[in-house]
């Protein structure tokens, strides 16, 4: 795990800060909720507010909820534009065994 990403997501979770990232071959820009581990692998929660994916172009409108492996992060950037909370009733339940950070820890 890149300590450097760790400690940069870390801090936007805690300012609440969204974030420009580039996650395999896509550039997306996110707000992330959670950093946690499942089955061993460091794992970011993060609610996706623009750029792509595999599924296609992400709007602010119908912004998703996203969980990546850290090690899968690079040029992490910060993004403009406000905070999007993403709906809790879509957040995902399963997206890790054990949470280290989490805006919503009754989630």
């Amino acid at each position: 795990m890149s300590s450097s990403n760790y400690q940069l997501i870390s801090e936007a979770i805690h300012m609440r800060h969204p974030l420009q990232i580039r996650f395999g071959k896509y550039i997306r820009s996110i707000c992330p909720h959670a950093i946690g581990t499942k089955e061993g692998v460091p794992v970011v929660l993060a609610v996706q507010f623009g750029g792509g994916g595999s599924e296609g172009v992400v709007t602010p409108e119908h912004p998703q909820w996203l969980c990546m492996p850290l090690y899968g992060i690079s040029a992490i950037e910060p993004e403009q534009g406000g905070w999007h909370d993403g709906d809790p009733s879509t957040r995902p339940d399963d997206w890790a065994n054990v949470i280290l950070e989490d805006l919503d820890p009754e989630n």
